[in-house]
């Protein structure tokens, strides 16, 4: 289950059960922005931060959206991979199932 970031955000506050999914959720939201956006756009939003910039104004300076636009774009993506896998391990299911009724005829 994705977390929000404010629950990510701090060590000091983030729950202990949750420590693996900050690098994990992390980094996938990097490779989102990477592969929607390119590594330039990346590369900026991560050096905006650097400089002192808010999450959301690297987001708007480098990327062109708010940060809450691009987390529900990203988002939104995982829900429609996970669907699609979803959907494909039906089919499978269904096609085995298939066979194995023939089989039994």
């Amino acid at each position: 289950e994705l977390r929000d970031w404010d629950d990510l955000t701090d060590f000091y506050t983030v729950d202990p059960r949750h420590y693996n999914q900050v690098y994990t959720q992390g980094r996938h939201m990097i490779g989102y922005i990477d592969e929607t956006y390119g590594a330039d756009a990346r590369r900026e939003m991560m050096e905006s931060l650097m400089e002192g910039m808010t999450l959301d104004e690297a987001s708007e300076h480098a990327l062109g959206e708010s940060f809450a636009a691009v987390d529900e774009q990203w988002r939104a993506s995982i829900a429609e991979a996970l669907a699609e896998r979803q959907a494909q391990e039906a089919d499978e299911k269904a096609k085995k199932e298939m066979e194995a009724m023939k089989k039994g005829d």
